[in-house]
């Protein structure tokens, strides 16, 4: 198994595609990339497998029975519980620029039309995994050496503790003139950070 492969191991893809032999031949080609698949052949289900499962990245066709591809896509986005699992959108038909522009405005992370090379899929796999990755948490909140903090909310959590300080109004320790240790070096770290939210 090579390197790129070992790299993928921890990742799940719900695969849903209503073709059973593109099915089989696509779950086979990705887990020989070291992914683990999940798979079903119908939009309903697929919801569903996103909502129980938690996969880290959907890939969908469009045309499928029931609910297609760009409602599901949709679904997945709208819902609080699945909004920060990106999604590639496949299709042999929907191929024009319009089915592309309605594919991203449903919230897709990619769109590939078929035919397509196999290891091209697994690259924008890869490649929507890492922008994800390096958005960090869809919460916004930053979270290192037992502290979390909240830029958005003025928050800052350390061991379980937690406590906001409105903009202007400084904590007791530090109007006394005592700096607590650490503390300098944890307001810093909130200094100059750039969230990026949403799906990309």
């Amino acid at each position: 198994m090579n390197r790129a492969a070992l790299g993928n191991m921890t990742k799940k893809i719900l695969l849903v595609e209503d073709d059973r032999k593109m099915l089989e031949v696509m779950r086979r080609y990705l887990e020989s990339c070291g992914f683990s698949v999940i798979f079903t052949d119908n939009g309903s289900e697929a919801l569903l497998w996103a909502r129980d499962s938690k996969p880290d990245i959907v890939i969908t066709d469009v045309e499928l029975p029931g609910l297609d591809g760009l409602a599901l896509c949709k679904a997945i986005k709208s819902s609080p519980e699945t909004a920060s699992t990106p999604v590639i959108i496949i299709s042999g038909r929907k191929t024009g620029d319009s089915d592309l522009v309605s594919g991203y405005d449903k919230g897709a992370d990619d769109y590939l039309t078929k035919p397509f090379a196999f290891p091209v899929l697994a690259a924008k796999v890869n490649a929507v995994l890492r922008r994800y990755s390096a958005a960090g948490p869809a919460d916004g909140k930053i979270k290192e050496q037992g502290l979390e903090l909240d830029p958005a909310a003025r928050t800052a959590k350390a061991g379980g503790a937690g406590a906001a300080h409105p903009q202007g109004v400084r904590p007791a320790h530090a109007a006394a003139g005592k700096k607590r240790p650490g503390a300098g070096r944890a307001l810093s770290a909130g200094n100059g950070v750039g969230l990026r939210h949403g799906h990309l």
